[in-house]
């Protein structure tokens, strides 16, 4: 009753992946402005003080991530151990850098939950709505962003056909998606305030979950890419040296 009658032409996801295979300037920058669009409306959402939701907040991400390591585990009984260095940095880079306050959350905003219609658009999906700080949000969309920019991808999600990009086509879509990246960002702090360094915290975590997640769905031929990825990321945040 609430999300039918929003229009739709297409979701930011089938249009962010078009720009992406296209790879022009023009493409980009159309892409750009509906990102810049979509930034200012989530911040007006981080905005709207609705008090609905349970709390979710850095630990509750990380036990989740823990979790799903813990299953990966039955199969593959190295992975917790060779995960807990990468996890207790960014727990330690989490502890010395407080968190925004809580504000009302979508819980899982990505670019399939945003509808394009014209000039306009809208959000759906809201089933994971909660009260947590800003960067939950945030990272999770940039971080699907980064990795629909990294990988060969096309409108089918059940296709893994393996990355066939060389270095030089890695390093050009990596630093496309960043600046796409930053200019939302920088669209969205024009509207509402947010640590970046909590943003880059919870991207990470999400980064790592998508490299999780592709050893849990088999998806191996996507894993070079997110695995370069993950290594590039942490590289630009200065998180960690070389993985």
């Amino acid at each position: 009753m609430i999300q039918g009658p929003i229009r739709e032409e297409k979701t930011l996801k089938r249009f962010m992946i078009a720009a992406f295979n296209a790879g022009t300037p023009e493409a980009i920058e159309e892409l750009n402005l509906v990102m810049r669009k979509t930034a200012a409306g989530l911040a007006e959402l981080h905005k709207s003080s609705v008090a609905l939701g349970q709390v979710w907040d850095w630990e509750d991400e990380m036990s989740e991530v823990r979790e799903r390591i813990e299953r990966l585990s039955t199969a593959y009984p190295d992975v917790a151990q060779a995960a807990d260095p990468l996890l207790d940095r960014l727990n330690q880079f989490a502890a010395d850098c407080p968190p925004d306050p809580l504000v009302p959350t979508h819980g899982s905003f990505r670019p399939a939950q945003v509808l394009l219609y014209k000039d306009e658009i809208g959000f759906i999906d809201f089933d994971s709505f909660c009260q947590s700080e800003p960067a939950n949000d945030l990272a999770l969309f940039l971080s699907t962003v980064m990795s629909l920019g990294m990988t060969n991808s096309d409108f089918d999600d059940t296709r893994d056909s393996g990355s066939t990009m060389d270095e030089k086509t890695r390093q050009a879509r990596f630093e496309v998606a960043m600046s796409l990246c930053e200019n939302f960002l920088d669209e969205y702090e024009k509207h509402a305030p947010v640590s970046r360094q909590r943003v880059a915290l919870w991207e990470t975590l999400d980064i790592f979950m998508l490299v999780l997640h592709g050893w849990i769905k088999v998806k191996v031929g996507e894993l070079s890419d997110i695995l370069y990825l993950l290594e590039r990321f942490l590289q630009a945040k200065k998180f960690v040296g070389p993985l």
